[in-house]
């Protein structure tokens, strides 16, 4: 059955398994859970310390003649009994070097066939691609390498940090009407690749689609892809004739052998009819006798490797899980070991392993620990003593700084949990990932899970004025009224405009998983200042009563936030929600900020930002009227079917004065003089069911102190502390001037001592 855009977003995140038909007769088979979570995280740590990933050297001619090399950010390991793969080094298509894969274990071939049993079909590879962040990526492409035939059948696991999957046909689909073809377009699925999920794209996938894995600027976290593929050659061709039943291969395997035989060049003797060799293929067999000698010429010539291994002790001092890898040496014997670094940092390495130091083996160092440190000014090669050809092995640690750091931080928490009596085994308040199980609706368990492997990066306040001051820059509009979030999606998670974390957009993301994403505002109103969105186009007033389980996925979303930026900034208070004012930006979004309202620029806030963000603190009353958070939208979605577009009429409560939301002290019409009295401020809202009489005010006056409990009236509250206020400048001896002017004096100066001040020199 067809199933609108919404629901499709509704059923890849419902935890159940699904067969998926597309047209042109394209089957997918869709496994959220294939692997539960404690199952997937196992694997990955096997594979994290017992494959080694490859990153090769790519060479490129620019226009002015200069060859640059490039180091391949996405890692790569394969596993085959049967086969050894080509890397190319070079894009001239120069003659390559080989290196062997790695055979299969017991706990490969277990896992291969398990993947078989879901698939449906049978392999014989496995490829490992390895994404060290969201900034490495996959263009649009058919996995159509010789071997695996016309209709090849790929199941793809996931493991580690959640990735998009898009998924879409090479041409645009005609749909039989009665009046007769109708063009649906270019059909566009995304997948949210969880932790454990398995994807199999069956018959005619790679035929009539197209897939890749789009740029996550805010992911920074690592991704395991396993990729199971059947490699076919000439001499696994059993005879349709004498096949039994057991014998008989997958239909998309017979088909790969028949468009195979046909361009394979062979090289079959006496005794030698395991000897194979496909043109322009990854995959080769025991190269003929007459090309070993070039082989071995190449071999020679080529550059030597660098097996980079992680020194085990120093990288749990610090915390950090790390991986060993393959690289390429660097060509030229004059490299200096900081700037092999470099390239490693640019390339290789997670931003939680950046700061790192290289070290040889050494038997006799003369300290114990078996190595000896290289320095940056070192020439690579010649530390090393590497002959051409071979692979040598080296050992990387944490960096000096790095170490001190770790340390002094473990010695401050041990020293924190000691005073307050709480746990040692990193179960204690600051482990703020863990989030309370949210209600089962639609998706919102594999968001959590997948929000479990997503960490949070360091909240940096955008820059002033679009340039340096250490975090993101104001996004450049052409004109006052573009809708920049739109602008900025469309340009941030794309194929062909993607960034890649290098663009200026990039720089605005704050947080990003498959379904949503997080930007700095560009004027924040608060020292913390976000603003949650879907990562799809979604025009606010396209949002109906079917989106209901999005905005609670949302709500699941905003909170996970909240909790980590509260665990980030204990002296600030959060909130979030969808501001009901209207504005320039159309794209569905919603705000997630402090309520200290302290911005880096005070001219960035005005006196509509605050009725609109701070109203609910301001009135005490528990609910808020112009920021109505995502939980209660849900609710109004699926009672009305669209999202409010007028608040409630605030202009009795404007009208009446400027009050501190966080202390209750009137200001009148001042709204500079709140706005310093803010920058002051350091009490907050108390919690429910307590009176803020006694909140702490510093630069405050003694005055007006009193916040209405939570389940009082706002306007009844507000309107009683003015009248107090009266009665105290009655009591002063000013009450012949009448109660009229006392109030009016109370309105424009904002507090009784300036009003007393007014009225004394009259």
């Amino acid at each position: 059955a067809e199933a609108s855009p919404a629901e499709w977003e509704d059923r890849l995140r419902d935890g159940q398994a699904y067969r998926i038909l597309l047209p042109w007769d394209t089957e997918l088979l869709w496994y959220p859970r294939f692997l539960d979570h404690s199952e997937a995280s196992e694997l990955e740590q096997s594979i994290s310390s017992g494959v080694t990933m490859y990153h090769p050297t790519y060479q490129f001619q620019t226009p002015s003649g200069v060859v640059d090399h490039k180091i391949n950010r996405k890692g790569q390991a394969k596993i085959c009994d049967d086969f050894t793969f080509k890397v190319q080094y070079s894009s001239k298509g120069e003659k390559s070097k080989t290196y062997e894969v790695m055979q299969f274990d017991p706990w490969s071939r277990h896992l291969m066939k398990k993947v078989e049993a879901a698939s449906e079909s049978v392999f014989n590879a496995i490829w490992f691609n390895h994404y060290r962040d969201g900034t490495v990526t996959i263009q649009w492409h058919t996995d159509s390498d010789e071997g695996l035939g016309p209709n090849a059948i790929i199941g793809s696991l996931s493991l580690g940090s959640a990735r998009v999957f898009g998924f879409k046909s090479k041409r645009p689909w005609q749909q039989q009407k009665a009046a007769g073809l109708h063009s649906q377009g270019i059909i566009h699925i995304n997948f949210p690749l969880f932790h454990g999920s398995l994807l199999v794209m069956g018959h005619n996938s790679q035929t009539h689609w197209l897939h890749a894995v789009p740029a996550m600027e805010g992911v920074r976290s690592e991704r395991t892809n396993l990729t199971f593929r059947f490699y076919a050659h000439k001499d696994l061709v059993v005879p349709a004739a004498g096949r039994s039943a057991d014998e008989k291969c997958d239909a998309s395997g017979s088909q790969a052998l028949a468009a195979d035989s046909e361009e394979a060049e062979l090289d079959v003797g006496q005794g030698d009819s395991g000897k194979i060799q496909l043109r322009n293929s990854k995959l080769i067999r025991e190269p003929p006798a007459e090309t070993a000698e070039d082989d071995r010429r190449v071999d020679a010539s080529g550059p030597s490797r660098l097996r980079l291994v992680p020194e085990p002790a120093a990288w749990l001092q610090v915390g950090t899980p790390v991986r060993p890898v393959l690289v390429d040496a660097p060509n030229s014997p004059d490299g200096l070991v900081g700037e092999f670094i470099q390239l490693l940092r640019e390339a290789v390495m997670p931003e939680c392993a950046q700061q790192f130091e290289l070290a040889v083996p050494c038997a006799d160092d003369g300290n114990g620990c078996g190595y000896r440190l290289l320095k940056d000014g070192e020439r690579l090669l010649e530390s090393l003593g590497v002959a051409t050809g071979e692979i040598h092995e080296l050992f990387y640690l944490p960096g000096a700084a790095a170490r001190r750091q770790a340390a002094a931080a473990s010695g401050g928490r041990s020293a924190a949990r000691d005073a307050e009596g709480g746990p040692t085994d990193g179960t204690g308040p600051s482990c703020f990932t863990k989030e309370p199980a949210a209600p089962p609706f639609g998706g919102s368990q594999e968001l959590q899970r997948e929000l479990s492997s997503l960490p949070i990066a360091t909240y940096a306040r955008p820059g002033i004025g679009g340039g340096g001051g250490g975090g993101a820059a104001l996004v450049p509009m052409q004109h006052d009224d573009a809708d920049w979030v739109r602008e900025v999606l469309s340009c941030l998670s794309g194929i062909q405009k993607k960034s890649k974390g290098k663009g200026q957009l990039s720089s605005f993301v704050f947080h990003q998983c498959s379904e949503f994403v997080t930007l700095y505002v560009g004027h924040p109103k608060s020292a913390v200042h976000l603003v949650v969105t879907p990562s799809r186009l979604l025009k606010r007033q396209d949002v109906t009563a079917e989106q209901v389980n999005l905005m609670r996925r949302l709500a699941c979303y905003a909170h996970h936030l909240s909790g980590c930026l509260q665990a980030s900034f204990p002296h600030l208070r959060f909130a979030s929600g969808v501001r009901l004012r209207t504005g320039r930006v159309q794209q569905f979004h919603a705000h997630l900020l402090s309520l200290d309202f302290v911005p880096p620029r005070p001219g960035d806030l005005e006196r509509r930002h605050l009725e609109d963000f701070a109203t609910t603190s301001v009135a005490g009353a528990g609910a808020t009227s112009r920021l109505l958070p995502l939980d209660a939208l849900a609710d109004v979605l699926q009672r009305e079917g669209a999202v409010p577009s007028a608040p409630p009429d605030m202009a009795p409560l404007r009208a009446k004065a400027l009050v501190c939301h966080r202390c209750g002290h009137l200001f009148g019409d001042a709204f500079a003089q709140l706005c310093q009295h803010l920058a002051r401020c350091d009490a907050w809202p108390p919690p429910p069911g307590r009176c803020a009489a006694d909140a702490k005010c510093v630069g405050g006056s003694a005055l007006g102190k009193a916040v209405p409990k939570e389940d009082g009236d706002p306007l009844a509250e507000v309107e009683a502390l003015q009248q107090r206020e009266i009665g105290q400048l009655e009591e002063m001896g000013f009450g012949s001037c009448g109660r009229d002017a006392l109030m009016a004096a109370l309105v424009a100066e904002g507090t009784v001592e300036r009003a007393v001040a007014v009225l004394a020199a009259c």
